[in-house]
């Protein structure tokens, strides 16, 4: 649970790396102490006076570990091994994006697929979106790389270089899209917003007006 999804094995080597630094730093420290304490036996004969501050060595070896068990208290989060510790905050892959009606989009694109764009903006980094787009707007955006580290609200934008007109020019404006609590995935959750999270879904913006009609005609009839 304290490791971040796809950093497994930097957190490996960085594991690694402290168990090493902390067994290096434990033989020169207690060389160190046994030089400050005089406990210097050479293998000469009568030189047990050497050996009077050993039991002191001995002593702070066995107390040091205290600090680190102390430590833990502090150091460690009050959760349990199930719980989760740190949201994946990737993007929910390959679905639809539900902030798509409200989100500024261009007017003069060309229609058809503009697949696996990349995104800057928001806490996160790494999203990548495939766009739709019908009668010069954008009427679908799906994920096709769902990057990490995202929050609901992060405002995120596919440039308007990467969105042709159909005379091959950047069209009229950027594709600025923020995020809603349902576009994230939370601790690994695997089931998406809009259905299985295999399956690239492509429902449009009329689809989703329509159906939303529907549910308002049915509360009205209730």
């Amino acid at each position: 649970q304290f490791c971040p999804k796809g950093l497994e094995a930097t957190m490996f080597a960085l594991i690694a790396g402290a168990w090493n630094l902390g067994w290096a730093v434990g033989q020169y420290g207690g060389s160190a102490l046994l030089y400050i304490l005089g406990v210097q036996p050479r293998g000469a004969p009568n030189e047990s006076a050497q050996f009077k501050n050993l039991w002191l060595a001995a002593l702070i070896a066995a107390l040091v570990p205290i600090i680190s068990t102390t430590a833990a208290f502090f150091l460690l989060p009050n959760a349990t091994q199930t719980e989760t510790l740190l949201p994946d905050g990737e993007v929910r892959p390959y679905t639809c994006l539900s902030g798509l009606r409200k989100a500024k989009k261009p007017t003069n694109a060309q229609n058809g697929e503009f697949p696996d764009l990349p995104t800057v903006g928001g806490n996160g980094e790494g999203a990548r979106f495939g766009v739709l787009v019908e009668n010069g707007t954008v009427v679908s955006v799906w994920t096709t790389r769902p990057g990490r580290l995202y929050t609901a609200g992060d405002e995120l934008t596919i440039s308007r270089e990467y969105i042709l007109t159909p005379d091959g020019k950047p069209s009229n404006s950027d594709l600025v899209i923020v995020l809603n609590e349902i576009d994230i995935l939370q601790g690994g959750a695997e089931q998406a917003c809009c259905g299985s999270p295999w399956r690239r879904m492509t429902s449009v913006v009329e689809d989703a007006e329509e159906q939303e009609e529907k549910s308002y005609g049915t509360m009205s009839k209730a």
